[in-house]
């Protein structure tokens, strides 16, 4: 799912410079019926489980001098580490949404942006863990 245009992604205080696009994918829940639900005869239809598979994808239009976004991304790929994600869905305005999480990088791509005249990156992170939200302050 695309997030809306206003949206914005940070590694730790960084700014990912140029982005284009932020896609989101909430994963997979296993339906399992808690013990509670059970044991109170709750309604069928409401289940937990833990969330798998929670991804994001971030368009950029490329940038070799964003040493703390595009760079500190495809360093992290190499390197095989993670890095700490931030995503403010509807911007980082105060009270709006805020995501955050440990994520690997999985995957880059080169692409060609706006009708074949700008290069762009293509970043691919997966969630390690719990991907926490809030609000911004």
């Amino acid at each position: 799912m695309k997030l809306g245009d206003s949206a914005e992604a940070y590694l730790g205080l960084n700014r990912i410079s140029h982005h284009v696009a932020i896609y989101y994918n909430p994963g997979s829940r296993a339906a399992v019926e808690s013990e509670a639900q059970r044991a109170a005869n709750a309604r069928p239809d409401i289940f937990v489980g833990s969330l798998s598979g929670v991804s994001f994808r971030i368009v950029c239009e490329r940038d070799k001098a964003d040493a703390n976004g595009q760079l500190a991304l495809i360093t992290a790929f190499k390197a095989g580490s993670t890095v700490v994600l931030e995503v403010y869905p509807e911007g980082k305005t105060v009270g709006n949404e805020k995501w955050t999480a440990t994520c690997y990088v999985t995957g880059i791509g080169e692409l060609t942006l706006k009708n074949g005249s700008i290069p762009g990156n293509e970043f691919k992170l997966v969630v390690s863990g719990t991907m926490t939200e809030g609000v911004v302050p």
